[in-house]
């Protein structure tokens, strides 16, 4: 079975066991992806444009930049966000319901301090429903924490009777991390 299969089939169990790494030439906004084998722990994303592989949405991060995207919705079947491996960038996620979410996967290399102004900004705004995971801050993480020298990664699904749903991999630079969600 291939890792897509794989990941298609159960991504909790598949990102307990894999970090998933995207490189550059991967364009952000809506696509099929397939995954391959990058080590024995790692699946590098690849662009595809097979039916049968990952439909989703890549959140890609432009460096010293908030990175806004809003995700698709009504999706006839399954649909997946993801994210690279990050390493001291924010992940927020808002919006007035689960069918109607914002996510921003920011990169303020050069002025860290600008992770806790957005982060205050979304979360004054009181948004229905608010995730956010910040290196070095309180996150959403129940018993876990991010490390920005271990990295995490974030998959969200859409489901059209859910919504978005967001799960998180602490660890991504060891063979096994922690799962947490859904959120």
């Amino acid at each position: 079975m291939t890792l897509t299969a794989n990941f298609l089939m159960n991504h909790q169990g598949f990102m307990s066991t894999h970090a998933i790494l995207i490189p550059a030439q991967v364009p952000a906004n809506n696509g099929r992806f397939k995954l391959t084998a990058q080590g024995a722990n790692a699946a590098l994303v690849e662009a595809s444009n097979q039916n049968s592989d990952i439909n989703g949405f890549y959140v890609h991060p432009v460096a010293n930049n908030n990175n806004i995207y809003i995700l698709p919705t009504q999706q006839p079947d399954t649909y997946y966000m993801l994210t690279d491996g990050m390493n001291g960038c924010q992940f927020i996620a808002y919006g007035p319901d689960r069918q109607h979410i914002t996510v921003e996967h920011n990169n303020f290399i050069n002025n860290a301090a600008n992770y806790t102004t957005r982060l205050n900004y979304i979360a004054n705004q009181n948004f229905n429903y608010f995730f956010h995971i910040s290196a070095g801050t309180a996150n959403n993480i129940p018993n876990g924490a991010y490390i920005p020298m271990q990295g995490i990664n974030i998959i969200g699904e859409y489901r059209a009777v859910n919504g978005w749903r967001f799960w998180v991999r602490d660890r991504v630079d060891q063979n096994q991390g922690n799962i947490y969600g859904p959120f």
